[in-house]
């Protein structure tokens, strides 16, 4: 018991520093710090008088420019500090990085309500508070009939990460569309295909999908064999050589399966082979399939098909 909690612990730790490493990139502590930096200056400039100064010689529009860029590095340092303490709170799951990636969309865009609001406040004045708010509100409200889809597009990601029905990393059919999630936001989800292209969906738009990394997928290979080999013989060499196969490939995640005669072809039978293995490995799967059954075909004396063509020369 004590050797488990003693490995749960070390466990604990390790994920820790890999989590704050991942975190703690170049760009990451440069921002945080330079916001910091000048939040304090901001804050000293106050309480020692410097803005009472800086007012009087220079003018009061510098001391409110203070203010602004004051504000904006807050806003910056309170998003790094919620990325950080999500990074080190939601750990483990395809879901809990689903939702970390959710909340940072959703509370980046109040945070940046936030900062406008305070740089409006610093150039209207304090007793312009209620006034800038009932605007604020006022405009919401226009915004918000206007904004009907907007809003729609938020319901929807949120109902699509709580159902837990798409995560980040998944491998999901949106239309024609086949990528890696690689984001779910407020708005919009993202995904990645094989080749590097990114596609947006609006999350409203997306009322169908179908997830392929939830269940094993299967890679199929099949080739015809030419009639000259007796299907004993094909079926023999086979199934003799899936054991090999499984231990080629090891992306598989069961020994393959020889499927029999899909049909008869114009120049041979056609055999087929399946393979379960995970939907991320799939296509990379199918090409070591092919290659392996080629190999073990070859080796036992199958003939593999061809176009062949009879000529019938005549006499005149």
């Amino acid at each position: 018991m004590q050797e488990r909690i003693k490995k749960d612990a070390k466990d604990f730790i390790e994920d820790t520093k890999a989590r704050i490493k991942r975190f703690c990139t170049f760009k990451n502590v440069a921002a945080t710090v330079i916001a910091l930096g000048i939040g304090v200056l901001m804050a000293l400039c106050h309480s020692l008088g410097w803005a009472d100064t800086i007012s009087k010689t220079v003018g009061d529009w510098v001391v409110k420019l203070i203010d602004s860029v004051g504000s904006i590095a807050f806003g910056v340092f309170l998003g790094k500090a919620l990325d950080m303490l999500l990074v080190l709170t939601l750990r483990g799951s395809a879901k809990a990085i689903t939702i970390e990636r959710m909340i940072h969309s959703f509370v980046k865009y109040v945070i940046a309500i936030i900062v406008v609001i305070a740089i409006l406040i610093v150039w209207l004045g304090k007793e312009y508070i209620s006034g800038v708010l009932g605007g604020v509100g006022v405009l919401a409200l226009v915004i918000g009939f206007g904004a009907q889809k907007l809003i729609g597009d938020v319901i929807a990601g949120v109902f699509m990460v709580f159902e837990g029905n798409i995560a980040v990393g998944d491998i999901v059919t949106i239309g024609d569309w086949r990528g890696t999630v690689k984001e779910i936001g407020v708005r919009s989800t993202v995904l990645v295909s094989d080749g590097g292209d990114i596609k947006v969906f609006t999350n409203s738009t997306i009322n169908e999908f179908v997830n392929l990394s939830r269940n094993a997928s299967v890679a199929v290979v099949t080739t015809y064999i030419d009639y000259a080999t007796p299907i004993e013989q094909t079926e023999a060499v086979i199934t003799a050589g899936l054991p090999t196969i499984m231990s080629h490939i090891p992306d598989l995640l069961e020994m393959p399966a020889y499927k029999g005669i899909e049909e008869m072809g114009d120049n041979g039978y056609l055999v087929k082979v399946i393979a379960m293995c995970p939907e991320s490995k799939r296509m990379q799967v199918n090409r070591d399939l092919t290659r392996e059954l080629m190999l073990v075909l070859q080796e036992g004396g199958v003939l593999i098909a061809y176009p062949q063509v009879d000529v019938h020369m005549r006499n005149e």
